[in-house]
């Protein structure tokens, strides 16, 4: 019976190991900073972000991958303390390769945001499927929107397909702020 237990327990540890490690886990390649951050820490945290600028009540940006797409992050300062901060990729290559692209990565972070906070509060799966704007006109839709709230902050996790008169953009955006924003 012991031997049993111990094979089982073995078996376990391994199967564990084998889950945590697959090639379906998505590492992120980027770190949130926590809302109500001083300017300081975050300056110490992320030094390519501030550049050594001092004012309190500022806007600081920087272009960077995420998962793959190229956007930019931008985080708000006010009274020296982190209040929000986002990040948007816009691509305005429109076909089925870029659109499952935009679709995989937002998945992606979905799920990695399920692991580390939970379901999400809201998520709405709007239309996974691409419709070729050449091919049968519209004016754009929401793909997927998500979002959490937790003690600390809210924030939202969408992509959206937008067009007028032939000018069509992807949007994949990250958005946090402070739990409880207003405006959210």
């Amino acid at each position: 019976m012991k031997k049993q237990l111990i094979l089982v327990t073995a078996f376990l540890i391994i199967v564990s190991c084998n889950s945590q490690n697959s090639k379906n886990d998505i590492i992120m390649d980027f770190t949130l900073p926590k809302i109500r951050t001083d300017l300081t820490s975050f300056s110490t945290e992320f030094p390519d972000v501030i550049n050594n600028q001092t004012d309190g009540n500022r806007q600081y940006s920087i272009n960077k991958e995420v998962s793959g797409l190229s956007g930019s992050w931008v985080y708000d300062f006010k009274d020296n303390k982190l209040n929000r901060y986002n990040f948007d990729s816009y691509s305005d290559e429109i076909n089925q390769a870029n659109f499952d692209k935009y679709l995989t990565v937002k998945q992606d972070i979905i799920e990695n945001f399920k692991r580390q906070f939970g379901e999400p509060t809201e998520l709405e799966f709007e239309n996974e499927i691409f419709k070729d704007p050449y091919v049968e006109r519209h004016w754009g839709y929401d793909v997927i929107s998500a979002i959490w709230r937790t003690p600390e902050m809210d924030f939202r996790v969408q992509f959206h397909f937008i067009g007028s008169h032939r000018d069509y953009n992807f949007i994949f955006s990250m958005n946090f702020h402070h739990a409880g924003y207003e405006y959210f």
